[in-house]
């Protein structure tokens, strides 16, 4: 494992292991700010919640917030040490890129179908980009367990695929990164036991209003690059960074 200096949109840290050692922290006080402060969040929220009456109801619900990481080199073991914001107070700072005030926490979960295809959404609340499938990790959501990581992927590819965990074939935690959005996202891998077309028909049938549709590319370093030349004006920098990673083998997946 690698763990490296906390940069914006950086991979802080990659794992080759199929057993990734982690421990969360957990503080239970919520982050606090002045009475300022607290004005020009509510004031950005109805600015929030006015533009996206018309598409859909904002969530805003309690998540983590990562103060800080601890690697422990003899026994390769990661802590998370973190505490409670919620969703509203990390959307204000994300529009602010103030990186020392907030480090929600997320997944960015890259599938993988029985058939080999790498699946893709299409956002339809963020003009059409091409994504991962992604969240924010709730602890409400992801209460009574240890491995919070697979858990909020569980829920994630659930809500936007309508994918059950006995779909699963395989899971694993490949890094973390600090992304442009202001949040930490954990770096998952699953593979699935039906191909994209079967996905396809599960998502139709199941998957929520997040994407407006999934798409699909085989999984090899040549088809990566074309797939990145051909929808490159519609990424996510995220996305566009962990093919990077990939492609580069900082992510070994293939």
């Amino acid at each position: 494992m690698q763990l490296k200096n906390k940069l914006q949109n950086q991979l802080l840290f990659s794992n080759s292991n199929d057993n990734f050692k982690y421990k969360i922290k957990k503080n239970n006080v919520k982050v606090t700010f002045d009475t300022e402060t607290n004005y020009y969040v509510e004031q950005h929220w109805k600015e929030m919640k006015e533009n996206y009456k018309q598409t859909r109801p904002l969530w805003n619900g309690e998540i983590y917030n990562l103060q800080n990481i601890v690697y422990t080199k003899i026994n390769e073991e990661i802590l998370f040490e973190v505490n409670l914001t919620n969703f509203k107070e990390a959307l204000y700072f994300s529009k602010l890129n103030d990186y020392h005030q907030m480090n929600p926490m997320g997944v960015q979960v890259i599938i993988e179908t029985l058939d080999g295809q790498l699946v893709f959404g299409t956002r339809k609340f963020e003009n059409e980009l091409l994504s991962l499938i992604c969240g924010v990790v709730s602890p409400k959501e992801i209460q009574n367990t240890d491995d919070i990581f697979l858990k909020q992927t569980l829920i994630e590819i659930e809500e936007e695929l309508g994918i059950k965990e006995h779909m699963l074939s395989t899971f694993k935690i490949m890094g973390g990164m600090k992304t442009v959005t202001n949040s930490f996202d954990i770096i998952t891998y699953c593979t699935l036991n039906v191909s994209f077309e079967k996905l396809k028909i599960i998502y139709k049938e199941n998957g929520n209003y997040e994407n407006s549709n999934i798409i699909k590319c085989k999984k090899s370093v040549e088809n990566l690059i074309e797939f990145k030349t051909q929808y490159n004006d519609i990424l996510t920098e995220q996305l566009e960074s962990i093919l990077n990673w990939i492609i580069q083998k900082k992510i070994i997946i293939l």
